[in-house]
């Protein structure tokens, strides 16, 4: 049944540490951390096991780590799984805040066996894509996209996307998703069955001056 915990402290600054082990199978998994003003940061720091698999009777699992859209950083490492083992299709994995940093050991998945695979949406208000300095390594963004579909999309009225590492991958999806620009500064290898969209200008129905560049 649902359970929840709810903390507190609006006077200094707040952090969720997932180091354990959270598991609920065909159900939600809910991390939030918020930040009050500019002078206060929220952190979600995963570096454990994070599961909610479909279950065989078709339920399937969401895993949502929600930091504060503003000042906030989600740092994700460790094991994050919304998979379908037994049958369905996966589930869904949600990253999201101001900052999102995704470590070279974090394993990702909503695969299925015998369905689709589900999808993992990284949402901050920036991102890079990139070997080092950026907020996930192209090896890391390329392993993950052979068990999972992968959206970034960034928030801000001013949001650009940049892909300054090689990523390559043989299945699911790579969408990037700016609200303003994405440039493509490394090389995209989608084979086989991969597939990738580009949706830039997405702060108006017009575009704008908006663009992506190769």
């Amino acid at each position: 049944g649902p359970v929840k915990l709810e903390i507190h402290e609006g006077t200094i600054d707040s952090m969720i540490e997932q180091g354990g082990a959270i598991r609920a199978d065909g159900g939600l998994i809910y991390l939030s951390a918020q930040s009050l003003t500019e002078l206060t940061s929220s952190v979600i720091n995963h570096t454990g096991i994070t599961e909610a698999k479909t279950l065989s009777t078709g339920e399937n699992g969401q895993i949502i780590l929600m930091g504060d859209m503003d000042y906030g950083i989600t740092q994700v490492s460790g094991h994050i799984n919304a998979s379908a083992p037994n049958g369905g299709d996966g589930g869904f994995i949600e990253t999201s805040a101001a900052q999102v940093k995704v470590t070279d050991e974090a394993i990702i998945t909503t695969a299925s066996s015998h369905g689709e695979s589900g999808l993992w949406l990284i949402d901050p208000i920036d991102y890079t894509v990139a070997a080092t300095g950026g907020d996930i390594s192209g090896a890391t963004l390329s392993t993950n996209l052979n068990s999972s579909s992968v959206q970034i999309q960034t928030t801000d009225a001013g949001g650009d996307l940049y892909i300054n590492d090689a990523v390559s991958w043989s299945t699911n999806k790579l969408t990037l998703t700016a609200n303003d620009n994405i440039f493509i500064n490394s090389n995209l290898l989608a084979t086989g069955s991969a597939r990738l969209g580009f949706e830039y200008g997405q702060d108006s129905a017009a575009g704008d001056t908006s663009t992506y560049t190769i």
